[in-house]
């Protein structure tokens, strides 16, 4: 019996220190070109706003074209929440994918990745907003793609974050330790009167 009580009380012990971890990792909230845009003319510079400061290290992105060759790959400059990469040159008409890697503020590492496409002054691009629910279903599907939808539960745009568990579930941490410990005060009034009787 006590050794029941004892295995109770050490996996909450580490979902407790477990949990509020991987609750706090951050998510990528929006980013400049949107995942999925397609623009009329090359970016002046890529930019990702996350749901917390990030740490000023080690943050970095590499823009790469339709056929896989490296076109940028650059430490991103963080102020805050923001990681930004300037780019010097214009890009010509094709296809992009951003992939970024920056330090969350609880420590670690998140990941992923966006893509775009530069058309051109001479293409005729819509400007991006949700869908028209009277569009056509072609028109529907092309504004689904712009902006910052898609992505591990809604909340990576165009990436997968490998170090976000939660998908972005924003549980307070005082939540987890109440539930933790009830349940715990449970297992102990269980496993007594099972002694006792």
């Amino acid at each position: 019996m006590i050794r029941a009580v004892l295995a109770v009380v050490t996996a909450l012990v580490l979902a407790l220190t477990t949990a509020p971890a991987a609750l706090a990792h951050d998510v990528l909230l929006e980013s400049s070109p949107a995942d999925g845009a397609r623009l009329a003319s090359s970016p002046g510079e890529i930019t990702l706003t996350f749901s917390a400061d990030l740490l000023a290290t080690g943050a970095a992105m590499v823009l790469t074209d339709a056929a896989g060759a490296t076109v940028t790959e650059a430490p991103a400059e963080v102020d805050g929440r923001v990681a930004a990469v300037a780019l010097e040159e214009e890009l010509p008409a094709a296809g992009y994918t951003v992939t970024w890697s920056v330090v969350s503020s609880d420590g670690h590492r998140i990941d992923g990745d966006l893509a775009f496409t530069v058309e051109g002054p001479d293409t005729d691009v819509r400007a991006a907003g949700p869908a028209d629910p009277g569009a056509p279903a072609d028109d529907a599907d092309a504004a689904a793609k712009v902006g910052n939808g898609g992505g591990d539960g809604g909340n990576d745009p165009g990436g997968d974050q490998v170090n976000n568990p939660t998908g972005g579930l924003d549980v307070p941490g005082w939540a987890v330790l109440v539930l933790a410990i009830g349940a715990l005060a449970a297992a102990v009034a269980i496993a007594v009167r099972r002694w006792r009787g």
